[in-house]
């Protein structure tokens, strides 16, 4: 019974702990272009999409780019990746949690991101974001799922 109490307080734990990367990641890392001015531009609608898959198609078409390439693997590849953690913690802590609770709660989560970064202008609203976030989040899940017998 103790050893099920602390696996859950280090699943809280590492939940919490991922969440604060999340955060960092997402709105102050400066390697990754945040953290610098809080008005990039003083036209919102330069700072939304709208249109699923709109710049998912740019940046796969930027890919082959020498200048651009590693930009675009950045945004896609780490877009997926960034969730893929949440995916596979939220069944962990939320015991009654199933696929669809956590495709929800993670594409929720991914929304409220996108909406502060478009308050705070410190990033953008991308529909495509929150895609590619949800996307990681199934993968995440899947793995969840994969790992699940070898606890």
């Amino acid at each position: 019974m103790k050893n099920k109490k602390t696996i859950g307080i280090a699943l809280w734990f590492s939940f919490f702990i991922y969440l604060g990367i999340l955060i960092y990641l997402v709105f102050f890392a400066e390697s990754l272009g945040r953290g610098g001015s809080w008005a990039q531009t003083t036209d919102v609608s330069l700072n939304v999409n709208l249109v699923p898959f709109n710049e998912i198609k740019r940046f796969v078409s930027f890919l082959g780019d020498t200048t651009y390439g590693s930009m675009a693997m950045l945004n896609l590849a780490g877009n997926v990746v960034l969730f893929m953690p949440m995916g596979f913690l939220i069944p962990c802590v939320f015991r009654k949690s199933g696929f669809l609770q956590t495709v929800v709660l993670s594409c929720i989560l991914s929304f409220v991101i996108e909406c502060v970064q478009l308050y705070t202008k410190l990033g953008s609203f991308d529909v495509d974001d929150i895609i590619l976030n949800t996307i990681g989040a199934i993968i995440g899940f899947l793995l969840f799922v994969i790992l699940r017998p070898l606890k």
